[in-house]
């Protein structure tokens, strides 16, 4: 299947879209395709994998895979926030900065779920739950991940929050639906600018003398 051929999805290799060669003036089919490339990547990277580990039916093994299936939904907020915002551009011999990333973050919580996340609790789930689990395989303080509420995130103990696993990923596929359906409309020039930037990362297409980080 991968000989001689680079995936950049589960049905898709990497001359697919670079066939398209995707602009802003492309037409309407050339973007329904380079859409559906893109959801088949997420589909089958993240969501698929977020699915079968989440749908056992057993809040004890839910409870078992808790991190593994919190440290996907942070790989797969990371990514929808660089499609949204678009990869952090860094000119050749600079430093990067975590605050950036931070900053972006911070910033999709707050956006898209805005009903649960203000400043404090957004740079809490940044810092205790992705950070925590992406870096030290585990929460960070006493925050923790929980998986029989009703609410996405509640705070705890004064400065430690809690998560629940599986509200977060009825909400990231509600907010997937949300965002396909932006980009189809194309309303949304830099929502479209972003997404191109960010598929172009992926299929390494650079801008001269720049890098990118995502």
């Amino acid at each position: 299947m991968f000989k001689n051929e680079i995936y950049i999805s589960d049905n898709h290799i990497l001359e697919d879209y670079l066939g398209i060669k995707l602009t802003m003036q492309s037409s309407k089919s050339e973007w329904k395709r380079a859409i559906n490339i893109f959801i088949d990547r997420m589909q089958g990277r993240y969501f698929d994998a977020i699915n079968k580990l989440s749908n056992t039916g057993d809040k004890t093994l839910l409870q078992k895979y808790g991190f593994s299936i919190m440290c996907i939904q942070c790989l797969l907020i990371d990514t929808l926030v660089k499609f949204r915002y678009g990869p952090t551009v860094l000119k050749r011999g600079t430093l990067s900065y975590n605050y950036e990333n931070q900053n972006h973050f911070t910033k999709f919580l707050k956006e898209v779920f805005y009903e649960d996340f203000n400043n404090e609790m957004a740079l809490k789930f940044y810092t205790d739950i992705r950070c925590g689990i992406m870096h030290f395989g585990t929460t960070k303080r006493n925050s923790r991940l929980i998986c029989d509420s009703s609410h996405l995130i509640t705070k705890i103990e004064g400065v430690n929050i809690s998560v629940d696993i599986s509200v977060l990923e009825e909400r990231l596929e509600q907010y997937f639906k949300q965002y396909i359906e932006e980009i189809k409309r194309g309303n949304q020039t830099e929502l479209r600018e972003n997404f191109i930037i960010a598929m172009n990362y992926i299929c390494n297409i650079y801008q001269k003398d720049e890098k990118w980080e995502i």
